[in-house]
């Protein structure tokens, strides 16, 4: 499942990067595509925040301390 890729993928390309990113991805299919979903918020040094669970529509949220 390409899903499993998701996580690994963007802490590898943030590498080095010092703030917040979000990942939002789709879940579900459309025509012949489907999409794996797994949307994450990342801290710095790739920390995950919150992630998406395998399965289902969902929204993630996390507490990002102010400057």
């Amino acid at each position: 499942d390409d899903g499993d890729l998701v996580l690994p993928y963007w802490k590898y390309m943030l590498l080095g990067f010092n703030g917040y990113f979000i990942a939002a991805n789709t879940y579900g299919s459309e025509e012949s595509i489907v999409f794996s979903g797994r949307s994450v918020i990342l801290g710095p040094q790739g920390t995950v925040l919150a992630e998406a669970p395998y399965a289902g529509n969902c929204v993630i949220v996390a507490d990002v301390p102010s400057a």
